[in-house]
């Protein structure tokens, strides 16, 4: 699938001991080299916390209409700009060797599960049809400042991807501009369509390389310069990994190495984006059938979870503390040094919010508002329902106050994403496309809604 991305390993990896010795991981300055203050104050020493350090407060949950500390934009996605294309695989004389289809009905023929007057039928559905042009299909969406870069698709019922564009879109004056644009009978072209994300002007992308059995040979993380169309390697790797942007400048790389058939070792480290310097964050070694879940917490701390020997509830272990949160099944949504906030999983969805400073632990069961998540400022952005663009409801909660602030109310939407900095959600609608001998259906986002601090 064009938008999966891939995950692995940065550097030589230093081993975290088990959590449940309650160490600390190593911190980025001593992976990097640089000095350590021996300052022991109340700030920087390691801390470990037990669930029953803190005073239990259940909050229950009160859903208000009321003005949220947010305001949600929206903003149409100019597809009407984007036109349609023929592709050039789709004017080739081989035009049927590059329906996704072909070799399933050339396979049927030959082994006599699909008559001659089928397959003939198919093919020539295929033939007549190939070009008629195609409307692009958004692949890739990004967010800096008011600028809103689209990677658009035109050749998706396709094997390969022989002709697609990247825009511009100013969502303050409605102005849309091609930057990019690749139209060839090779499978893909300099920058792929559904990159990672876009910050000053530069297109940031993970570019992967496959041997013939499908296993990685190479994972490179690049970066486009829209202006000087200059393109270079900014880090590379023998093995995938996983990036997601934090704050413009910092890049988290997130990696995981089976390094047995029973372990797995999983890598954190930021990558800085102005002096190209990786720092290691931590790294662990788990069974592969335990439970874990790791995390970067947007703007906040590095942390994961993870169940400790002979227990089969999780801590929350970060840089500069260990929780026992007495949690059996859950998922880091927000940590700080002053709060840390999860939720559980399963049929019944409740918020645990740690407040460090207080030393208080609030609970509030939002099983009726339960879906997707993504917090901000502290708080959460909750969309309704697990299904993708079907009839849901946004809601902005806070969870010391156990408050839901209903944003939109039965609005067919994606689930809540987050990228360089900004929680959204998008819109999408239906596309019909042709394909030998049928008809297939492809999602595309329409709409896309942002969340704002609101001026005050």
């Amino acid at each position: 699938m064009k938008f999966t991305k891939i995950i692995a390993i940065i550097s030589a990896l230093t081993l975290l001991s088990g959590c449940s010795e309650k160490e600390k991981p190593e911190s980025s300055s001593e992976i990097t080299g640089e000095p350590v203050v021996e300052d022991v104050t109340e700030e920087n020493v390691y801390k470990t916390y037990n669930c029953d350090d803190f005073k239990k407060i259940d909050v229950p949950l009160n859903i208000i209409i009321d003005q949220p500390p947010v305001t949600l934009n929206s903003y149409d996605i100019p597809t009407d700009k984007f036109g349609e294309r023929v592709p050039p695989c789709k004017e080739s004389e081989n035009a049927w060797d590059y329906s996704p289809n072909a070799q399933y009905f050339d396979e049927s023929r030959a082994d006599g599960t699909m008559s001659e007057e089928e397959y003939q039928s198919a093919y020539n559905e295929f033939m007549a049809n190939r070009l008629t042009p195609s409307r692009g299909i958004v692949q890739g969406l990004s967010i800096d400042g008011n600028m809103l870069y689209i990677g658009v698709d035109f050749d998706y019922s396709c094997s390969g991807s022989h002709e697609y564009s990247i825009y511009s879109y100013n969502m303050a004056n409605d102005e849309c501009e091609e930057i990019y644009r690749y139209s060839s009978l090779d499978d893909e072209g300099e920058i792929p369509p559904y990159f990672d994300f876009v910050i000053d002007n530069v297109i940031y992308y993970t570019d992967v390389k496959f041997d013939d059995y499908g296993c990685v040979t190479s994972c490179s993380f690049m970066g486009y310069d829209i202006d000087t169309h200059e393109n270079k390697v900014i880090y590379e790797s023998e093995t995938p990994f996983h990036t997601e942007c934090q704050n413009g400048k910092i890049v988290t790389l997130m990696s995981g190495m089976q390094i047995d058939n029973e372990k797995e070792r999983d890598t954190f480290s930021t990558l800085d984006l102005e002096s190209g310097e990786v720092s290691e964050i931590y790294t662990v070694e788990r069974n592969m059938s335990s439970d874990m879940s790791g995390t970067i917490c947007r703007n906040g701390i590095f942390a994961y979870l993870k169940k400790p020997e002979n227990s089969h509830k999780y801590d929350l272990i970060s840089e500069n503390y260990t929780l026992s949160t007495g949690i059996v099944d859950a998922e880091i949504l927000y940590a700080t040094n002053e709060k840390a906030v999860l939720v559980t999983k399963g049929d019944i969805a409740v918020v645990h919010t740690f407040d460090f400073t207080k030393m208080e632990h609030y609970v509030t069961d939002i099983s009726g508002i339960d879906g997707t998540y993504q917090s901000h400022n502290g708080n959460l952005v909750i969309g309704k329902g697990k299904m993708a663009n079907t009839e849901l409801s946004v809601y902005y909660f806070i969870p010391e106050l156990g408050i839901a602030m209903n944003l939109t109310y039965n609005t067919p939407h994606n689930q809540i994403e987050y990228a360089n900095g900004t929680v959204y959600y998008t819109v999408s609608e239906e596309v019909a496309v042709q394909t030998a001998g049928m008809t297939g259906y492809f999602s595309t986002p329409a709409k896309i809604c942002i969340f704002e601090d609101r001026e005050e």
